[in-house]
């Protein structure tokens, strides 16, 4: 049993939504109980106890658009002019950083983003990547990051036709390949979604593959909708509420990060 304890704490619970001094204990992987420190401590005696003094005790973030291949843009200079619209900070910045990421490069961008998750108590992410030039296999390098840093995920690959058409058909298969692995993970680790990118980069042919192949692995999907671009019909059976703020569009079909269909 590990007791996690001595801090402020948020529950989320009705009946007792706050702890001036809280205890959460964990047997495993899953949350048994919460209460008053003292009251656990001197229930669950003997157990390993982490002193949270100073810190506040809460369920943990979930950071519901992310794309981990961003990483590396920290800092970047640029030698262009500031972008006026969503197409020139796609193509002077994004589609040049996708392009020149390797295997490990996939790695390393989700490793160093994911070490910022821990810190500020971020513990489950949905990504949206892409790596054109390393297709295969760049799904399961995040993976691998995600798990050795303890966070849930749920990812895609984003299938978009501005790189050619045999680049297209990879990020479909690598979906589709990822989210059979998921399925069979048997744990509440990672999961798989199915992901397109900007509509405006999508022909309604390689839509038509998507939707098909979306239907047949009864995956979420992920799409980014930019405001003032060209957009393409979206699947008829996925439902869609505006999200203005962010100049995105969303749908949810269920009821959980894993479960959903996002149009990001």
């Amino acid at each position: 049993m590990l007791l996690v304890g001595n801090g402020p704490m948020i529950t989320r619970d009705e009946k007792n939504p706050f702890y001036e001094n809280g205890c959460v204990a964990i047997d495993g992987g899953v949350i048994k109980e919460v209460g008053k420190s003292a009251e656990l401590k001197a229930k669950y005696q003997g157990s390993h106890f982490v002193d949270a003094i100073g810190g506040l005790i809460m369920p943990g973030f979930i950071n519901a658009h992310m794309h981990f291949y961003s990483t590396f843009a920290r800092g970047m200079p640029s030698k262009y002019p500031p972008a006026q619209n969503f197409a020139e900070v796609l193509e002077r910045l994004w589609w040049k950083l996708d392009k020149a990421l390797t295997p490990e490069g996939v790695y390393y961008s989700a490793a160093t983003a994911l070490v910022d998750c821990v810190k500020n108590g971020c513990t489950t992410v949905l990504d949206h990547h892409a790596s054109p030039m390393h297709v295969e296999g760049s799904l399961f390098e995040i993976e691998k990051a995600t798990r050795q840093a303890g966070i849930r995920a749920s990812l895609c690959y984003e299938v978009s036709d501005r790189d050619g058409h045999e680049i297209m058909e990879q990020g479909i298969n690598e979906n589709i390949r990822f989210i059979d692995h998921a399925s069979k993970c048997g744990d509440d680790m990672i999961a798989g979604m199915f992901g397109l990118h900007a509509s405006v980069t999508l022909s309604s042919e390689t839509l038509d593959m998507c939707r098909s192949n979306w239907a047949t692995e009864g995956s979420a999907t992920t799409c980014t909708l930019p405001r003032g671009l060209p957009t393409r019909k979206i699947p008829s059976n996925a439902t869609t509420s505006a999200s203005r703020s962010a100049s995105r569009t969303s749908a949810s079909r269920g009821t959980s990060p894993f479960s959903s269909t996002a149009f990001t």
